[in-house]
């Protein structure tokens, strides 16, 4: 049996089931300091049901699909545009010196990591976030990611035509 509340396993002693990790009681009340419900932090309420998605890893995949654009749908476009563009630059760089199989196999463990430490990141940056503005909430959108994207596509742009009007030498690239 699980816990409604954290998802841990309960325990059962003599004709009731507790939670260890929150303190849960079967009766539906709580063990710390007697009280009948469980206050929410400033994360969980920020973070609305995305909380135990990200907590608990749930949605690990996602990130592995989609890298840094993840970071984007959680309203940390600074970090999506800054990790989209180094994992760019990586893949192009191992590309040309090693070889193209080599940078897809290195893009793949990248996205490995991702899905393994991307919503532990998410979490502890809300919390520095929230640490400033405690009324920020979470608005998740498609159009962030988006808008990684388009960034990306205008440095990439603007790299071109720095290139093709010699402002960067051929041999640099």
């Amino acid at each position: 049996m699980n816990c409604p509340n954290c998802h841990h396993q309960l325990t059962k002693e003599k004709n009731q089931y507790h939670c260890l990790r929150c303190g849960y009681i079967s009766t539906g009340h709580y063990l710390k300091e007697g009280s009948s419900e469980r206050q929410e932090t400033i994360l969980e309420k920020a973070l609305n049901s995305h909380f135990y998605k990200l907590l608990y890893n749930s949605n690990f995949y996602v990130p592995f699909l989609v890298g840094p654009l993840y970071f984007g749908y959680y309203q940390l476009l600074l970090i999506g545009i800054i990790l989209e563009n180094l994992e760019i630059g990586l893949f192009l760089l191992i590309a040309m010196k090693l070889s193209f199989s080599t940078a897809i196999l290195i893009i793949l463990f990248i996205h490995i990591l991702y899905s393994i430490y991307a919503n532990q990141f998410c979490i502890f940056l809300w919390k520095k976030k929230l640490k400033k503005n405690q009324q920020l909430k979470l608005h998740t959108s498609i159009v962030n990611p988006f808008i990684i994207i388009l960034s990306v596509i205008l440095i990439f742009l603007g790299i071109f035509l720095l290139y093709q009007a010699n402002i960067i030498p051929h041999g640099l690239i």
